[in-house]
């Protein structure tokens, strides 16, 4: 079942030149006010050259079926501002109805 937890806007990305001729960033925005499920589950890991453990967190989002988004997209959570970029994008198959997208996220903008 899929239960939001924030709306959020869905960012393509592009480059487009500023004044001064230089390739620069650009976001278009393709939806807003979508709504969403983010969720960040936090693992302790320990890495090979170092004892000292690291805590690594991955985020992993949820949007309805039929949502345009792809790989390299952008979500930004409308309610913390926080922006991530979509790693991938799947969905579970199931015969009897359709299961919502489930985005693999790696956060780019906000509190780290």
């Amino acid at each position: 079942m899929f239960r939001p937890t924030t709306l959020v806007t869905i960012m393509t990305t592009g480059t487009t030149e500023d004044q001064f001729g230089d390739v620069v960033e650009n976001s278009t925005t393709i939806a807003s006010g979508v709504p969403a499920a983010i969720m960040e589950r936090r693992e302790r890991v320990f890495l090979p050259n170092t004892t000292e453990p690291r805590i690594i967190h991955y985020y992993t989002g949820r949007l309805l079926y039929g949502q345009a988004v792809t790989k390299n997209n952008r979500i930004k959570d409308e309610n913390t501002n926080e922006i991530y970029v979509i790693e991938n994008v799947s969905s579970l198959a199931s015969p009897v109805k359709r299961q919502p997208l489930r985005l693999d996220l790696r956060k780019v903008l906000g509190d780290q």
